[in-house]
């Protein structure tokens, strides 16, 4: 049996930072859909999502991106009346299309693993807003709960502003954590980056749009994460332990 997480080998302990979209689930394009649908409520005409990339892009980022695109005002108030509507709209679509939400393999299992190591604290780092994403999480079976630290698509300006605002949030209970004790998995270039930026790790999976050859900069590549131990024990080894 393994110790309790109070009984951290301190030096050891290590904070794994989970992107949802493209690394635990895919929704094959529900969040578009509802982000056009929202944009469409909001500004009366449409809200041409496909014109921009949001591939690893913050939610309100992909909103300002769109409204530029579209001659469209991006201040703050469209902006908290078109998250409104977005959540609205991704509730509607989770409930009515349920199949379209794909939990990733392997994943369930690698979360379960990384939350049973007393040494491991789980969190997430991703560009959804926090309602959307734990809508999709729990839809595609991940128990919420067990994510410690949250670092959602406000928590900061960009992508890179997202790793000191969760390790903010790990050091009550890491107070010795360094960014090397740090592993960002996800599913694109942007994931690497925020990562090597703080001296974190990262370790990339092709599970997105992006090849193995594309996230050939991540410390670790996967083609996917159904071989869950290897993932896990890959991740311990990228932090030292």
């Amino acid at each position: 049996m393994l110790p309790p997480k109070c009984a951290r080998r301190w030096p050891e302990a290590v904070l794994v930072l989970l992107d949802i979209d493209g690394t635990l689930l895919r929704t094959h394009g529900l969040g578009l859909e509802a982000m056009a649908a929202a944009g469409a409520e909001v500004f009366g005409r449409p809200f041409p999502t496909e014109k921009v990339d949001t591939s690893g892009r913050l939610d309100h980022l992909i909103f300002r991106e769109v409204c530029a695109v579209a001659g469209f005002p991006d201040d703050e108030e469209h902006m908290a009346r078109f998250r409104t509507m977005y959540v609205r709209e991704m509730h509607a679509r989770l409930k009515a299309e349920p199949e379209r939400l794909v939990t990733l393999p392997g994943t369930l299992a690698l979360v379960d693993l990384l939350h049973d190591d007393p040494n491991v604290e789980v969190g997430v780092l991703t560009g959804n807003w926090e309602e959307t994403g734990v809508a999709k999480m729990e839809q595609a079976g991940f128990d919420t709960s067990r994510i410690t630290v949250r670092s959602w698509g406000d928590s900061g300006l960009h992508r890179r502003d997202l790793v000191p605002h969760a390790m903010k949030q790990a050091h009550a209970k890491l107070p010795d954590l360094v960014p090397s004790q740090v592993v960002v998995l996800g599913d694109t270039p942007k994931d690497i980056d925020c990562a090597h930026h703080h001296g974190c790790r990262c370790l990339a999976t092709a599970t997105g749009a992006f090849t193995v050859e594309e996230l050939s900069e991540a410390d670790l590549v996967f083609g996917d994460l159904a071989e869950s131990e290897t993932v896990y024990s890959s991740i311990l080894e990228l932090a030292g332990m």
